[in-house]
């Protein structure tokens, strides 16, 4: 019975959550620090909504909820795009996601005072990029398609290899607190490459069903949900990474489609992304209000201004270094000739917004319960709403000043 009243509140919580997104839409605000409000006034305060009391139910939704959203960005992404840049995406996915966490790790640990691994767990959960922030913003401020499909890209694939990384670094907490660099980067792997190659196979699969099918959405709406969740319970049960399973899901049904299907056109991949926007959208409201709710107001004052010298260190320091070194070595010899200080500038500041992953990951952490799990909520609360607030909320002007808008020759 209880579990019923809470998986009730849950539903009223991403109802009201929907009134913050129409909210969002008259008034352009952005629909984050909404979503965290409701979470936090109606989830903590009105409701008694406690996550904490339901890890089991809760942990599993934000799953499942991150794994409509991947495959949604998933199947976004552009291939062409993919062809001609795949060195740079996977370096700044991999060793940039390594870089950031690495540099925000050290820096965590150091200000805080928290033993290093740790602050390297906080650092690996924080690295992922937002494209459900990132996607929005350049569809109502066009940016230079070079740099908008890059840092798109780069958000959609560096969330689940940020995913991978935290889950790796979690069973080194949860087996000895110590950091054993071989086992980790062997769990990376393993996570990794089970979960691309079933992405992979169901995303292929996928796209021949739908082949069958044509048009019709009442078939492709199970379909789509089948594939989602086929794709992130295969590989999760196999030892590997549902994250990246359903990323790569999407990416190989638009592969197959262009691949086997003479039928497939811009009005079905039309009609697939329509219907995976709208549980990408309730993954996002459910993901932020369940955030707010578990927020601890006493740990994010007990980290207090030290929490902001954290937050500066990713933003000028940390996602800087992991676009000039990544860029280096993902366009060697040519990445000064491909971009501008200006468009550096703008990766470096603009793809610096954090969202959906860091907030999934923070809440699975304090359902978990381990150490300074709370801490890292409050951290990650505060350091999603400082890059929204201040580096997404700057963005258009940048645009305009640095001569980066879309009509401009690229």
């Amino acid at each position: 019975m209880e579990e019923w009243i809470f998986l009730g509140k849950m539903g009223l919580l991403i109802l009201i959550g929907f009134g913050g997104y129409k909210l969002s839409k008259m008034t352009g605000i952005f629909g984050i620090p909404i979503y965290l409000g409701i979470g936090i006034l109606f989830g903590h305060f009105i409701l008694g909504f406690k996550p904490l009391a339901f890890e089991g139910i809760t942990e599993g939704v934000l799953h499942i909820c991150v794994a409509f959203i991947l495959f949604d960005g998933g199947f976004d992404l552009s291939l062409d795009f993919l062809k001609k840049n795949l060195r740079l995406i996977l370096i700044l996915t991999t060793v940039g996601i390594l870089i950031t966490a690495l540099i925000t790790g050290y820096a965590t640990s150091l200000i805080l005072g928290w033993p290093i691994i740790y602050g390297l767990l906080f650092g690996s959960m924080i690295s992922e990029t937002d494209p459900a922030t990132l996607i929005p913003l350049f569809k109502k401020y066009p940016v230079k398609e070079k740099v908008k499909t890059l840092l798109v890209s780069e958000s959609g694939y560096n969330d689940p290899t940020g995913a991978v990384l935290t889950s790796a670094l979690l069973t080194a907490v949860a087996a000895s607190g110590g950091v054993n660099i071989p086992t980790i980067i062997t769990q990376f792997a393993q996570e990794a490459g089970i979960g691309l190659f079933f992405g992979a196979v169901i995303g292929i699969l996928g796209s021949l069903a739908i082949k069958k099918i044509g048009m019709k959405k009442v078939g492709l709406v199970p379909i789509i949900v089948v594939l989602v969740l086929g794709s992130y319970f295969s590989a999760h049960f196999i030892g590997g990474s549902g994250f990246m399973g359903a990323i790569t899901t999407g990416l190989f049904l638009k592969i197959g489609g262009v691949k086997f299907d003479p039928n497939y056109g811009s009005k079905k991949e039309d009609t697939i992304e329509g219907i995976s926007n709208y549980p990408s959208l309730v993954g996002r409201i459910t993901i932020f209000v369940i955030l707010g709710s578990l927020v601890q107001f006493t740990a994010i004052e007990s980290i207090g201004l030290l929490g902001l010298l954290v937050v500066a260190t990713l933003m000028f320091v940390g996602r800087p270094l992991t676009v000039v070194i990544g860029g280096f070595l993902g366009e060697f010899p040519n990445f000064r000739k491909s971009f501008s200080l200006k468009e550096i500038g703008f990766l470096s500041w603009t793809g610096n917004v954090r969202g959906v992953m860091p907030a999934t990951l923070a809440g699975i952490i304090v359902v978990r319960g381990i150490s300074h799990s709370h801490e890292m909520a409050g951290l990650t609360f505060v350091t999603v709403l400082i890059t929204i607030l201040v580096q997404a909320s700057t963005t258009p002007i940048l645009i305009k000043k640095w001569g980066l808008g879309k009509d401009k020759k690229s």
